[in-house]
């Protein structure tokens, strides 16, 4: 009962936002007494948190996929990225307002986990990409890797690249193959060529 909760509160304020869906029609629409939810949340702030929690260990196993499948830096960069963005392209605009506007401490730990996680696989990749010689030596690590982080953000703000002007397919290819090329030895634009097409994979145009 407690995941089927979870589903449906997921499904719901994704697309209807969390503020204008109350316990009350939680419970309508699961067909199920208030009283049940109650037994296994004591608000809808726990369930926020719980959401939050399991989306956190949904990303986990997907990067822990992600470094099993890759054969280099450059493929887990791409495919890391992709998944990334694809995240949180699908977020609902008035879930992220509401949760900054009436829910804090979940926003907080929503900011502290969205940048905090990115950055140090972004770290990962780009330090394990030195030592096989795919990235420049030269490159500052902290800076590269909030940098491209905050990409991520503004292609998925939808205020800098407005959807009504640009593809995502498009926006993905342009910045992060320039970015990546930046960083990347000649060795690594070879993979580059071989890798690259992983952003137009399945998109969402």
């Amino acid at each position: 009962m407690r995941e089927r909760i979870l589903e449906y509160c997921e499904q719901t304020f994704m697309r209807y936002g969390i503020r204008s869906v109350s316990m009350d029609a939680i419970a309508v629409g699961l067909g199920i007494s208030k009283k049940t939810i109650y037994q296994y949340f004591k608000d809808k702030e726990e369930i926020i948190k719980a959401l939050l929690e399991k989306g956190h260990n949904e990303d986990c196993v997907a990067l822990k996929e992600i470094d099993f499948k890759a054969k280099d830096p450059i493929e887990k960069f791409f495919l890391a990225f992709k998944y990334y963005h694809d995240e949180l392209c699908s977020i609902n605009p008035a879930l992220i307002y509401d949760l900054r506007k009436y829910h804090p401490d979940a926003w907080e730990t929503f900011c502290i986990r969205k940048e905090n996680d990115p950055l140090h696989m972004v770290s990962d990749i780009l330090i394990k990409g030195i030592e096989q010689g795919l990235f420049r030596p030269e490159i500052n690590i902290k800076i590269m890797s909030r940098f491209i982080v905050r990409i991520m953000d503004m292609m998925a703000d939808g205020v800098a690249f407005p959807a009504s002007q640009f593809k995502i397919v498009d926006i993905h290819t342009e910045l992060m193959t320039h970015f990546i090329y930046g960083i990347a030895t000649e060795e690594g634009r070879k993979l580059i060529e071989i890798h690259k097409s992983i952003l137009t994979q399945n998109s969402i145009n």
